[in-house]
This record gives C-alpha cells, sequence and structure tokens, in this order.
C-alpha cells in the first residue's frame, strides 16, 4: 500500500483557519500533539498530524497514523444533508481517546460554506430537495404510473 500524501496546503489552511476560531476544538486537540491521522475518502488520501498548538500540519516524513478516519466515496453528497449524516457514515479507527477527540472536534467544528444567507439559498433548496425525494414515487414512475394524475376522477 503506498503511504498517503500529506493534506494539501489549502486544506490545512482552512482547517486551521477553522480551528484557530475555536479554542475549545485546539483544546481537545491539543493532547494528542505530534500524533499524526489519516483520511481516507476515495480516491483521496492523506496524512495530517497535530501541533502543540491543537492545530494541523504536515506530518514527519516517516510517520504513521494513530487514527484513520474512513469516509465513504458518497461524503460529499451527503454533506448536503449535513454533518450528522456524513458522521454517521464515517469510520473512525486507532486510538479510542485520539478518535474519539477527533470525532468530537469534526463533528461540533462550523464548517460554513456558505457565508451569507444568499449565498446559501441554494444549498437550502438542494437539502430540502434530498429530505423530499421519495423511493416510492420513483418506483411509481419505473412502474409507468403517474404521481400527479389520479387513476380515476370524479365524474
Amino acid at each position: 500500500m503506498s503511504h498517503p500524501r500529506t493534506l494539501p496546503a489549502p486544506a490545512l489552511a482552512a482547517v486551521n483557519h477553522l480551528l484557530e476560531q475555536a479554542s475549545w476544538a485546539r483544546q481537545k486537540l491539543q493532547p494528542f500533539a505530534g500524533q499524526c491521522a489519516h483520511l481516507n475518502l476515495p480516491p483521496f488520501s492523506a496524512l495530517f498530524s497535530i501541533t502543540a498548538d491543537g492545530l494541523i500540519a504536515a506530518p514527519p516524513a516517516e510517520a504513521t497514523a494513530a487514527v484513520t478516519l474512513d469516509l465513504p466515496a458518497s461524503a460529499p453528497l451527503l454533506a448536503l444533508q449535513g454533518k450528522a449524516a456524513v458522521m454517521r457514515a464515517a469510520r473512525i479507527t486507532g486510538s479510542a481517546e485520539f478518535a474519539q477527540e477527533l470525532g468530537y472536534v469534526m463533528q461540533h467544528l462550523h464548517w460554513d460554506i456558505a457565508p451569507t444567507p444568499e449565498a446559501s439559498k441554494p444549498w437550502a433548496r438542494l437539502r430540502s430537495l434530498l429530505r423530499s425525494y421519495s423511493t416510492v414515487t420513483d418506483l411509481a414512475r419505473l412502474r409507468g404510473l403517474s404521481t400527479s394524475v389520479p387513476l380515476t376522477s370524479a365524474t
């Protein structure tokens, strides 16, 4: 198996920006300074380490992961349903304490992708559509049944 690469600099900067705004999150990560985590989101795989300040950084050259975070390839779509959906699909293994704290930080850190109310409208509409999606409707359509026209009409 190939050694996972380091998180790209923009990803490190984005996560650290969020961590810098959340002292509680840095405090939770500080006890794990020097330890590394492996993030696996197929086809992407990366390694990062925790700094003494509770931020994340590129790992040392021969680092091994104390914790592995496995996310399904569908995680970006699950993110549209919210962090809870992503966390339900995530599998975190390794050091129990590190895994627990990292999972807690991931779940409670605010990952706002839409900085303004105007920018969040498309995301809200998409989340609404995903929540109202019906497999029953799809099955009816597959069988050739209309979902908008009644089978019989009153005369």
